[in-house]
């Protein structure tokens, strides 16, 4: 009888240890997409702003102002990539993500 208490409150800890680990793994999920639709809005906003500019100062200041925007937040284009790569796994996760990213464009549209 003392070994089935045991066990049970062994298994009780095990799950709520396992569910504040997910819970933590999801914040952490959450922030780093946040982080990165925004990063992806400003990046959509840099090439829609730019894309009025005469074609040569378009390409030139497009570079120089993607390279601003990869180092101020410490990315590369082949990790921006990756990361872009990884929220669009499943459809519901491009939905999602895209979505965010829609309103973080409309908010930024509004308030430059």
């Amino acid at each position: 009888m003392q070994a089935a208490s045991t066990f049970t409150i062994l298994l009780a800890v095990t799950i709520l240890l396992f569910t504040i680990a997910c819970r933590n793994e999801e914040k952490s999920t959450n922030h780093d997409t946040e982080r990165l639709a925004s990063i992806y809005a400003q990046l959509l906003l840099l090439h829609e702003r730019l894309r009025t500019q005469p074609p040569q100062l378009d390409s030139l200041e497009y570079r120089r102002r993607l390279q601003y925007l990869l180092d101020s937040t410490n990315y590369t284009e082949e990790r921006l990539t990756r990361d872009i790569e990884r929220e669009l796994r499943t459809i519901d996760d491009a939905r999602r993500f895209y979505d965010r990213v829609a309103a973080l464009l409309e908010q930024q549209r509004h308030n430059p």
